[in-house]
């Protein structure tokens, strides 16, 4: 029970399948965990419109937390996040990306990095999706969700080339506080996207040099990697 609760205060909110993937559980097992914690008033749950259930800490299950483990839930009740579910689908691909890598390796979600409690919240005025951290660096997760505008494709490719142009091939440094350096950009999207991004790239700094980048730094993750 803690662990379920422990767990569902890192990432703000889950699903059943979240759940059911981060501890190798059937989601009819998860899904009656879920239910009574939920009956324990422990989780809130809101309905999504394609009637998918999510569940986030109540204030009772946040308590529950603080007296029964050392995890800081400080900023995890999650009532005002259950009642607007602000950009929902664009969290649960920050979340799925984490709990794909869980077995192996330890992560900072996206609620974690926005409410303080991850190593690093931003570089260079950039804030991640999630990040992964592996025996070769960190993963720096993207989720692409939306269409860009021209503006918004500027910055990513004005971040993009400041953060890996001046140290290629090497890892570019995340945090010297942390010893933390860039393994990769990981980017979960739709092949529209992909394209794009390489032809914006060549166009800005030439194709040889788009290509020696791209292949270095980037992976590019289906969005129904997960399905």
């Amino acid at each position: 029970m803690l662990q379920t609760l422990e767990l569902i205060a890192r990432f703000c909110h889950l699903r059943v399948s979240d759940v059911a993937r981060a501890f190798a559980w059937s989601e009819h097992k998860a899904r009656r965990q879920l239910n009574s914690l939920e009956r324990d008033k422990l989780l809130l749950s809101a309905k999504r419109p394609e009637r998918t259930k999510v569940y986030g800490l109540s204030a009772r299950g946040r308590n529950y937390i603080k007296a029964n483990s050392s995890q800081d839930v400080s900023c995890a009740s999650s009532l005002k996040y259950l009642r607007s579910l602000g950009n929902y689908e664009h969290r649960c691909l920050a979340n799925q990306a984490c709990l794909y890598y869980c077995d192996a390796f330890s992560y900072s979600t996206e609620f974690e990095i926005q409410t303080g409690k991850a190593p690093v919240k931003s570089l260079a005025g950039k804030i991640p999706d999630a990040l992964i951290y592996t025996e070769q660096g960190v993963i720096w997760v993207e989720v692409e969700r939306s269409k860009r505008n021209e503006i918004s494709w500027a910055d990513l490719l004005n971040w993009f080339v400041l953060v890996f142009d001046p140290v290629y091939p090497e890892k570019p440094i995340l945090s010297d506080q942390h010893d933390l350096y860039i393994f990769r950009l990981e980017f979960y999207c739709n092949r529209s996207f992909i394209q794009s991004f390489f032809n914006r790239l060549q166009a800005k700094i030439g194709e040889i040099r788009a290509k020696d980048l791209m292949d270095c730094y980037t992976v590019f993750t289906p969005l129904d990697f997960a399905d």
